[in-house]
């Protein structure tokens, strides 16, 4: 069951750099890929024992944030106000539950804060930066937590949403005549 999970992992997070990769504002591509990314992890989570039930349902939590956003946006609605504090406190309330009040879990609240944020923009561009906050905080927390595992596939998320910034996001300098 370890190899199913570690498998799993893998495509998770070559889902998840995908949607980093996307260019402009296709936020709906972005959310579907998350969903499935966030759910195919969150499996691999349950397969990887009881120590991985926290991220399963973390992850499959987010998933379905991801879709319920998918229904606003390709509708081209607004994501309520309403909505984007259910999903930020359903997530709180998960970490404090499973986790109690630990400085772990006060990163681990941080970097889904920071996920709630980058799923309810309207670009790539903007859901690259908070991702990129969101990666940073996962790394710090893979640090203090001393889950390594962990830290392999943050460093490699931090690095794919670096390289969908530099070649999506950059200001391109005009060429001057000379």
């Amino acid at each position: 069951m370890v190899i199913l999970s570690y498998v799993l992992q893998t495509v998770s997070t070559l889902l998840c750099i995908s949607a980093l990769l996307i260019k402009g504002k296709n936020m709906n591509l972005i959310q579907i890929i998350l969903f499935s990314g966030n759910v195919v992890g969150g499996v691999g989570y349950l397969f990887a024992g009881p120590t991985g039930i926290n991220a399963a349902v973390s992850c499959i939590l987010a998933g379905v944030q991801s879709l319920i956003n998918y229904s606003f946006q390709s509708r081209n609605k607004p994501i309520p106000k309403w909505l984007i504090a259910i999903h930020a406190l359903s997530l709180i309330v998960l970490n404090i539950a499973v986790s109690g009040i630990t400085l772990p879990c006060m990163f681990a609240i941080i970097s889904a804060m920071f996920f709630v944020l980058s799923i309810v923009q309207s670009s790539g561009r903007m859901f690259r930066v908070w991702t990129f906050f969101n990666n940073v905080t996962w790394i710090t927390y893979d640090l203090v937590a001393e889950t390594y595992s962990g830290l392999i596939i943050h460093v490699t998320m931090f690095v794919f949403t670096l390289v969908g910034m530099i070649l999506h996001d950059r200001k391109k300098k005009e060429k001057t005549a000379e």
